[in-house]
């Protein structure tokens, strides 16, 4: 087997170029090559792959293992594979993969092809079982909520039947509110036009603490669209505001306070946000200044 610590290429390290620049022919030989070495079944995982899985990695061949029973060097070495194929939409690796090796389709693929754009990688997974609105990864809301900085990326989306609503399982988090954070004005309409419900989300909230660039023209949009101003944060679903109370659920003022951005409080005084409405623990916006070093904002009202 190839030595990892020279500066000679491992054999795995050159089965991910294969797969990334979609040389196939190679990449069927070199897997053939690493198959016959890792034949002793006594080496460890380690020496197999010769690279060490990342957090997630490890995290999602668990959850492979969970649900297919599926796991160990080969199945870790394919969804690499399967991954650096994804992210330059190689859609011929990807079909080998999937096909020949009997590979899954992964949260972590869907990510790296979504965040490429390759759209039609994106089509390969969907022909082998991935729903788009699958969690993007283990307790959070599908690809839709991550990719709302991107306009192209989520008119995809919408028309392959993602719900522009969907929530993450413990419902903590929402594509709405996703959008609110990053989403520029014309994505937002987009958004809305496929169903988005913003009033029923923490959009607003998210658009006042954000840093993004275009937030007050968000934030403008929300409140044009009829977003209650002095809503706090899910306040538009009394069973989530009684099991997240004890967070200190705010407005969308309290949270442009706490950044401190006086564009942002000037807008939601001059639209009628409410200084003395407390947050689920008492606080007032003044109070989370205070807190956070935001207060002297106040000083515009």
């Amino acid at each position: 087997m190839s030595n990892p610590d020279n500066n000679e290429k491992t054999l795995t390290q050159e089965m991910q170029i294969s797969a990334q620049t979609g040389d196939l022919a190679l990449l069927k030989s070199q897997i053939s090559r690493w198959e016959a070495e890792v034949a002793d079944e006594s080496l460890p995982q380690k020496d197999h792959l010769t690279f060490e899985l990342t957090m997630v990695e490890k995290l999602e061949s668990l959850q492979m293992k969970s649900r297919t029973g599926k796991h160990g060097a080969y199945k870790n070495l394919l969804n690499r594979l399967l991954v650096q194929a994804a992210r330059t939409n190689r859609v011929a690796v990807v079909k080998y993969v999937l096909d020949e090796r009997r590979s899954s389709v992964t949260p972590m693929a869907v990510r790296r092809a979504m965040a490429a754009s390759a759209f039609d990688v994106l089509e390969v997974f969907r022909e082998h079982g991935w729903d788009v609105n699958d969690p993007a990864q283990d307790n959070l809301c599908p690809i839709l909520g991550f990719v709302t900085s991107s306009e192209s990326r989520v008119r995809w989306c919408p028309e392959r039947g993602a719900d522009p609503n969907a929530r993450n399982k413990n419902k903590y988090q929402d594509i709405p509110s996703q959008a609110g954070r990053c989403a520029s004005v014309s994505t937002l309409q987009l958004l809305a036009e496929h169903g988005a419900d913003f009033a029923r989300s923490n959009a607003l909230q998210r658009a006042a603490e954000s840093s993004v660039q275009g937030r007050v023209e968000a934030m403008q949009w929300l409140l044009d669209s009829v977003f209650p101003i002095n809503q706090r944060e899910f306040e538009y679903n009394p069973d989530e505001f009684h099991k997240w109370r004890l967070h200190g659920l705010g407005s969308a003022l309290h949270f442009a306070v706490m950044a401190n951005c006086p564009e942002k409080v000037r807008l939601l005084l001059e639209r009628g946000a409410d200084v003395n409405l407390k947050d689920t623990l008492g606080k007032t916006p003044r109070e989370w200044g205070h807190e956070e070093g935001g207060e002297e904002v106040f000083c515009i009202a």
